[in-house]
């Protein structure tokens, strides 16, 4: 500001109310600018969970995660896509996979819509 000994001039005031104006304007910029970062970044998550919902909706679609009980034969074809040494497998070994199969499988079913098994 200006030294207490001295009164402002009409143009120091000028200057002083230019100055304040000017800032006045750049904080209304910063906060338009940061409003349209906060929509934009609104604008991305909706579009994200959309696309999220969609493709969420199509795998229920297309999953194949029907309520129907799989076969012996479909679990064990699982556990072989899944564990390539699954017929070399020990009895018991075996027997683990194919219950962790199920298990995922209900999981599966339980988190994308399916009924649980």
């Amino acid at each position: 500001m200006w030294p207490f000994d001295k009164k402002p001039t009409l143009y120091d005031l000028g200057r002083q109310l230019e100055h304040d104006q000017l800032s006045r304007r750049q904080t209304e910029a910063l906060e338009m600018a940061a409003d349209a970062q906060r929509k934009a970044a609104e604008a991305m998550e909706s579009t994200e969970r959309a696309r999220r919902e969609y493709m969420r909706e199509k795998l229920r679609q297309t999953s194949g995660l029907s309520a129907a009980e799989p076969t012996r034969e479909q679990i064990l074809s699982a556990c072989l896509s899944y564990r390539h040494d699954f017929g070399l497998l020990s009895e018991e070994d075996r027997k683990a996979v194919e219950f962790e199969a199920v298990e995922w499988l209900r999981a599966w079913r339980k988190e994308w819509g399916g009924n649980a098994a």
